[in-house]
């Protein structure tokens, strides 16, 4: 139920593109970019990169999609990496949206 109205507020959408590990010359390699929908919320705060260092976002990218620290979204021809996603749950313990910070 909560998740169809998070669908609601979708009305973006973005080029997504799914890390699928290094490459043989040790750079990410990342699967074919579909669109999902989302909602881009431009907006400067302080996360934590997976090193655990302070790193500052540009904006906050809320989707169903099942978006990971690695990805890439192309928002408005702009392709960013997503340095941080937080997974907001419901009362039940199940996801109900994901907040990517890129």
């Amino acid at each position: 139920m909560s998740s169809d109205l998070v669908a609601i507020a979708l009305n973006q959408t973005v080029l997504w593109e799914k890390n699928t590990g290094l490459d043989g010359y040790g750079q990410p390699s990342f699967a074919t970019g579909v669109d999902i929908p989302c909602r881009v919320s431009v907006r400067t705060r302080l996360v934590l990169n997976p090193q655990g260092d302070e790193t500052v976002s540009n904006a906050q990218v809320t989707t169903l999609a099942a978006v990971e620290i690695g990805d890439r979204l192309t928002v408005d021809g702009r392709t960013w990496p997503v340095i941080d996603v937080r997974k907001p749950a419901t009362f039940t313990g199940q996801v109900q949206r994901r907040k990517a910070y890129i």
